[in-house]
């Protein structure tokens, strides 16, 4: 194995973290409502976009 150059190890750790928040935060509006406020607003301003 080559010695790893920094850049693309720090890319591919910034991308799982990204990735890593993604998904958690979809897990996260999935189990709470944490922003009813926004989903409020979205369902109004749109409500063809809401599941139909």
């Amino acid at each position: 194995m080559p010695h790893l150059s920094p850049m693309p190890w720090i890319m591919t750790l910034i991308l799982f973290i990204f990735m890593l928040m993604i998904f958690i935060s979809t897990i996260w509006w999935q189990q709470t409502p944490s922003f009813p406020n926004m989903k409020l607003s979205s369902k109004q301003l749109t409500p063809r976009w809401h599941w139909n």
